[in-house]
């Protein structure tokens, strides 16, 4: 009996060894967490601040595009960042992407005009976009394949809290410091996760062929689409006869049914 148990504790203890908060993965873990729920908290928050960015900048007619340019940014950014992994591997797409992601709130929190911050919201969106990519090629190069679903689903439930936070945490911060606080107080935070992700990310490289087939075509549907997006959006801002074939065009150009947006396994 005494073996029995010893033997369940040994088991117990190499379970949690191997397990995501194991010691070989807890910096891990706790780095791509952390990273994901900053870049959550950020796209939650900025719903409830918009009203108040878009008149203190005189930018009502740019509110919409202060949460599309992230969208419309982040689709070539993420085919773009996918093919950049491919080459190199994982973590020097990461570390850019974080940065461009912290240029991004840098640009976003001091922006003198609507124009500016809707600019910040687009570098947010590139860096978003590759770091996201980087991320779960990350989790596939340090992760053995039994703990991968473990870790994406941490990185489901990364989104919970900044869903049920983000918006109140964003009005506080708003009324007690100002806006530009939502965006600029991210930054330091940024840097922890950062560091702790640099161990697991020593010495990765890539595992796929340099060129892969059908990149070029999944990189100009990317742009395609991006422009589409941003035609629509455009046109539906500006109603009108004169404007009514930008938003046409663009409506099947954002569609990834359309022609030009292959996808992978039809490239």
């Amino acid at each position: 009996m005494t073996t029995t148990i010893d033997a369940s504790v040994q088991g117990a203890g190499e379970a949690r060894e191997r397990g995501v908060l194991g010691p070989s993965h807890r910096a891990s873990t706790i780095g791509i967490v952390l990273v994901v729920t900053l870049l959550a908290f950020e796209s939650m928050a900025v719903s409830t601040v918009m009203p108040v960015i878009t008149r203190d900048l005189d930018g009502l007619a740019l509110y919409a595009w202060g949460f599309s340019a992230t969208l419309i940014a982040g689709l070539p950014s993420t085919v773009l960042g996918g093919g950049w992994v491919d080459r190199s591997g994982p973590a020097r797409p990461l570390l850019a992407g974080l940065g461009t992601f912290v240029a991004g709130l840098a640009v976003a929190g001091a922006a003198p005009s609507m124009w500016l911050f809707v600019a910040g919201r687009a570098v947010q969106g590139v860096g978003t976009g590759i770091a996201m990519v980087a991320t779960y090629v990350l989790i596939a190069r340090v992760y053995p394949e039994r703990l991968r679903p473990r870790v994406f689903a941490a990185l489901s439930a990364a989104w919970v809290l900044p869903s049920l936070l983000g918006p109140a945490l964003g009005g506080l911060a708003a009324e007690r410091l100002g806006w530009r606080w939502v965006f600029l107080g991210l930054i330091p935070l940024v840097i922890p996760p950062t560091l702790m992700l640099v161990p697991a990310m020593r010495g990765l490289r890539r595992t796929e062929p340099a060129r892969t087939p059908g990149a070029s075509k999944r990189y100009l549907a990317a742009v395609v689409a991006a422009a589409g997006a941003a035609a629509l959006l455009y046109g539906l801002d500006h109603p009108g006869w004169a404007i009514l074939p930008v938003a046409l065009a663009g409506l099947p150009a954002s569609s990834p049914a359309c022609p030009g947006c292959c996808l992978p396994e039809r490239c």
